[in-house]
């Protein structure tokens, strides 16, 4: 099956045909996991994050660094389509796989310490810095009305590289698409204002939400828009027919 849908002299498909083989009411959550089990590579490293970040086995830091190989290493279509995956607002079984895709209760702290600690803490870390100031540029509106500082996709690559580290974000709940940083600003003191400015800025950053003056790099609730990310995913390989001969039989 591999072998069928894999080619390197194939014709290339784009994601947005490819999401057009599901249905709107289909849980497209699960239709990007099967997608990945079927890929060799992207398989093979989620299950290495999957046994990482496994309840019984949990040690956070391997956790963290097995979720920051797979968004390195496996294909954008398949790594953002896996996260990204929009979902009907009644579908809270899509919503929580997608909030689940992280491994939250492995890859992020059981107590949410400070956020300002938690930003002192990826200071320390020259990879976790340079991601979170990649975040900071890229993903930072100019305006009122939410304009980013740059183009959708380098927010999109921004916010997901800071997953596995300790800035690692995440959906806050099975219903919508908000996200938030797992830390909080109790007892913040005089540095009050600066902690829930970070926590803001992910909470409620314009470029991560829609209704903004540009299109949010995250998914939108919607049965009628599947949300921009498949107009920012590259093409998936595959010899067009067969993926569609195939994708057709598998969820139809």
């Amino acid at each position: 099956i591999l072998h069928s849908i894999e080619g390197s002299d194939a014709e290339r498909m784009w994601s947005s045909d490819l999401v057009s083989f599901f249905p709107t009411d289909s849980d497209l959550c699960l239709k990007f996991a099967m997608l990945c089990t079927l890929n060799e590579k992207c398989d093979r490293l989620r299950k290495g994050y999957g046994e990482a970040c496994s309840g019984h086995r949990c040690q956070r830091q391997v956790c963290l660094g097995q979720l920051r190989s797979f968004f390195e290493r496996a294909s954008e279509p398949h790594a953002q389509g896996l996260l990204l995956c929009p979902c009907l607002p009644t579908d809270r079984s899509c919503g929580e796989r997608r909030r689940n895709t992280i491994a939250p209760s492995c890859a992020l702290p059981t107590e949410a310490p400070n956020c300002l600690d938690l930003q002192r803490l990826c200071f320390t870390d020259p990879l976790c810095r340079s991601r979170l100031v990649d975040f900071q540029t890229h993903c930072h509106p100019m305006d009122i009305l939410g304009t980013c500082a740059t183009e959708q996709s380098r927010c999109l690559r921004a916010y997901l590289g800071l997953i596995g580290t300790a800035m690692t974000p995440n959906f806050i709940s099975n219903i919508n698409t908000s996200v938030a940083l797992s830390c909080t600003c109790r007892g913040s003191g005089n540095l009050q204002e600066e902690c829930e400015g970070l926590e803001r800025s992910f909470s409620h950053n314009p470029c991560l939400t829609p209704g903004n003056a540009q299109p949010s790099c995250l998914p939108t609730n919607s049965s009628g828009a599947l949300g921009p990310l498949f107009s920012l995913l590259p093409p998936l390989p595959g010899r067009s027919l067969r993926v569609k001969a195939f994708l057709f039989a598998w969820f139809h």
